[in-house]
């Protein structure tokens, strides 16, 4: 999240979105394939972002 860091808070806010759409593009996806391959359902799919108290 360091480079997410900017003076203005629109385009901090903006970095992190992208941020986040670009890493967590195929996060269902994943998360369906583990559940076929382990047996097992994943209840919850979700994104953590820490320590977001340094943007």
């Amino acid at each position: 999240m360091l480079d997410c860091i900017d003076g203005d808070i629109k385009r901090a806010c903006e970095k992190v979105y992208n941020k986040i759409v670009d890493k967590a593009e195929n996060l269902a996806l994943v998360g369906e394939q583990i559940e076929t391959e382990l047996g097992i359902s994943i209840i919850n799919k979700r994104i953590v972002v820490t320590p977001v108290l340094i943007i």
